[in-house]
């Protein structure tokens, strides 16, 4: 019988188990897993578009939207028109961003740290390369087959 066993298996588990740890450690900070992604993305990128926070994460623009929201709501960013188009919104990091970033980051390291325990760091290289290898060629796949734009 052909195996049955495939790396989205156990890449959906990682994902789920890391939605209940990021849900209860981020807790503190009103924060949950479904918006981690977007700030995450905003440490990296302060300023940049709605849009291009939709494409780099791959989810619609609804979600984005929503997500943004609970942001904004909760005080970690700010929405402001681009000056040479109004219909382009940046999305913009307020201090208590920035006042629990080292925290947040140390949150989402020490998940890495609790699932790549043992490993060597010759193995842990290559499987960030191999994970980075795969995303890559998912996004292909989506934009040749589905129409989704890269990243």
């Amino acid at each position: 019988m052909k195996s049955r066993e495939t790396s989205g298996k156990y890449i959906a588990k990682l994902l789920r188990m890391l939605n209940l740890y990021l849900n209860h450690s981020l807790k503190k900070f009103d924060l949950s897993s479904g918006v981690y992604i977007f700030l995450a993305e905003l440490f990296d990128s302060d300023g940049c578009t709605q849009d291009e926070l939709t494409q780099r994460i791959y989810v619609d623009k609804a979600l984005t939207t929503r997500a943004l929201t609970k942001l904004e709501q909760s005080g970690y960013i700010r929405r402001e028109k681009d000056e040479r188009d109004a219909r382009i919104n940046r999305i913009f990091l307020e201090q208590k961003a920035l006042d629990i970033e080292d925290e947040f980051w140390e949150i989402l390291l020490n998940w890495s740290t609790v699932t790549e325990q043992g490993m060597t760091t010759e193995s842990r290289t290559v499987l960030i390369s191999d994970l980075k290898e795969m995303s890559l060629k998912a996004s292909d796949y989506l934009t040749h087959n589905l129409g989704r734009k890269p990243q």
